[in-house]
């Protein structure tokens, strides 16, 4: 009978090259009250699938005023990734995604002082939502031992929304920016 070995955790070391799944997080969405999840799905040392999913449930309040802005809905993505350069637990990636996204946007009634006006003005409560699409390239970096991953990864994006309701939005609805982000993991073989 042959005795598998065990990595200092406890868990049993794998013979394999890739996991079949890593299932990760991105602890920093927790700032902005979100939670964001992914699974990496691997076809081959190669080539895996990614699939995230944000909820977000954010109310930020007005700088200049009593009014609070909320901000509640889902974004999907889809990641397809080609890791063109591994050196043993180090793995780099380049990968073409698509992502969409719908949320409800709404803000509170308030009141606001001019700064050239001593007297209080009124903000109406507005309501709108927000469905987009994405479409870009990442350059990403993954860390893998055992069983836990690091992910750090960024690329440009082209974004496009459509808007409904009368929220005041305060950004371009058709615009290039940068996605970017670090997720944790657990890998399993």
């Amino acid at each position: 009978m042959v005795q598998a070995q065990n990595d200092s955790i406890g868990f049993p070391i794998s013979e394999k090259k890739s996991p079949d799944l890593i299932i990760k997080l991105n602890p920093a969405s927790l700032l902005l009250e979100s939670i964001n999840g992914n699974g990496e799905l691997f076809f081959s040392p190669e080539v895996s699938l990614c699939f995230g999913i944000t909820h977000t449930n954010l109310s930020v309040p007005e700088s200049y005023s009593s009014a609070v802005n909320y901000y509640k809905g889902n974004w999907y993505n889809l990641d397809f990734r080609f890791y063109y350069l591994k050196k043993g637990k180090i793995g780099t990636y380049i990968a073409p995604f698509y992502s969409c996204y719908y949320y409800n946007l709404s803000s509170s009634a308030g009141t606001y002082n001019s700064f050239f006006s001593l007297q209080s003005n009124t903000i109406a409560s507005t309501s709108g939502s927000i469905v987009g699409r994405g479409e870009g390239i990442l350059y990403g970096i993954e860390i893998l031992n055992n069983h836990f991953s690091l992910d750090l990864y960024m690329g440009p994006t082209y974004y496009e929304m459509q808007k409904t309701g009368n929220y005041n939005f305060g950004y371009p609805f058709t615009s290039f920016v940068w996605r970017a982000g670090l997720t944790i993991g657990i890998a399993i073989y």
